[in-house]
Order: structure tokens, then C-alpha cells, then sequence
């Protein structure tokens, strides 16, 4: 694979199914449990569906798609041994009742102009997502750790896209569409009517393509009546 792709590693969250209710302890739902009547893997598809600008829109049902702040060059030279640190910070409001739906880190796999007879990418290890540095908390409590451990369980795909999703350009480096998606994500349960301050600094290093970026990205989430 070439050393020309761009970091698809939105990165904020636990893959564990939070509840932040007015009155009730959190509570996890592992992951591999369905969410609202669909798996992770199927969220993140639909969410990276969305996202892409394929036919999907920005919610399922009571399911919202929280975007992703636009973050801003900090430092470093985006090396696996100099990340790129991208820093960034969204402002959003959900309903109550709105759960949401977020990637923690993806690596998105293209196809080529033909012309260029550059093969379809190759799916990366897992290893680059479980093994990837995330810390994250929501109102000042922390939600995911990975110092704690492998993020095995909060892993997903590698997901096709049915159909694949064609860009309106092709990209500079002659990638015309996205085929799959892989990565980390979540779904959240609503949070309680209020403001909730939600915070990540997280890493995803490709050595092999000598890539690395680092995210340090914050959303004030406003639940309004």
C-alpha cells in the first residue's frame, strides 16, 4: 500500500455502551451485544456510510451520527515515530432521548482509477486498532483506558460497503471510491438533559506505511428539552 492515505482516525470513545442517566449508575453493554437493534460493526458501516456522503442520512431512528470536530495542525510530521498531533473541538446539541453514534479510529479501504492499475487496499491488523494509546472521559469521568489493556473487544470489521460509495472527484493520489471500512467505535446511550463536557487524547501509529497521528479533541454536548 502506498504511503499517500489519509487518516480516517476519528477517534473519542469506549465501544462500551455507556448510560449517563439522571439518577442511575453507568452501565456497560459489551460490545458484541446488538445496540438499539443493530451490532457496532453495523452502526460504524452506517455511520462511515454517512459520513462519506453515501446514501445515508445523519440518523437511525433516535441514533444520532455525532460529527467529528475539524481539528487543527499542532505539530509533529504525521511519522510513526513523529505523529501529527491534530487538535479539535465540536459544539453539539442532541434531543432528549438521542443516543449517538461515534468512530474511535477507522482506516478506510479504496479503489483506483483503473488506469493507474493500483490494486484495491488490503485490510490492516487488528493489532494497529487494539493496540492503539486512547484515554477518554466524559464530565471529568473516565470511560475508556486502553493503558488498561488491548481494546480486543472494541474492535470491528473489516465492513464492506454495499455499494461502494464513489467519490465526486477522484483524490489526488487516484482513489475513486471507498469498498470497507475497519477501525474502533461506539454507540452511546442519551445523556442526561444538560451540558457534558466529552474529552480524548488518542493515537494511531501504521509503522509499516510510517504513519502516525495523534488526536486531542473535546465536544460540549448540550441535551436541551
Amino acid at each position: 500500500m502506498h504511503r499517500r492515505k489519509q487518516f480516517a482516525a476519528m477517534l473519542v470513545g469506549s465501544l462500551v455502551l455507556t448510560a449517563v442517566l439522571v439518577g442511575q449508575a453507568s452501565a456497560a453493554v459489551p460490545p458484541q451485544s446488538k445496540a438499539f437493534g443493530k451490532s457496532l460493526a453495523e452502526w460504524m458501516n452506517l455511520y462511515w456510510t454517512w459520513y462519506l456522503g453515501g446514501d445515508q442520512d445523519d440518523h437511525v431512528g433516535h441514533v444520532r451520527f455525532m460529527p467529528i470536530p475539524n481539528g487543527e495542525y499542532d505539530s509533529g510530521s504525521f511519522t510513526a515515530d513523529d505523529p501529527g498531533v491534530l487538535i479539535g473541538h465540536a459544539d453539539v446539541t442532541l434531543g432528549p432521548g438521542n443516543a449517538f453514534a461515534l468512530p474511535v479510529a477507522a482506516w478506510i479501504g479504496e479503489t483506483y482509477d483503473p488506469d493507474r492499475e493500483i490494486p484495491d487496499d488490503e485490510f490492516l491488523d487488528d493489532s494497529i486498532f487494539t493496540k492503539t494509546y486512547a484515554v477518554v472521559t466524559i464530565d471529568g469521568k473516565t470511560i475508556m483506558d486502553s493503558t488498561a489493556g488491548p481494546l480486543d473487544e472494541f474492535y470491528y470489521g473489516p465492513m464492506a460497503f454495499d455499494p461502494v460509495i464513489y467519490y465526486d472527484e477522484p483524490t489526488d493520489y487516484g482513489a475513486i471510491g471507498a469498498i470497507w471500512v475497519q477501525g474502533l467505535g461506539f454507540v452511546h446511550q442519551p445523556l442526561s438533559v444538560g451540558e457534558h463536557e466529552l474529552s480524548l487524547v488518542s493515537e494511531l501509529i501504521i509503522a509499516d506505511f510510517d504513519l502516525g497521528v495523534r488526536f486531542e479533541n473535546t465536544w460540549t454536548i448540550t441535551v436541551a428539552p
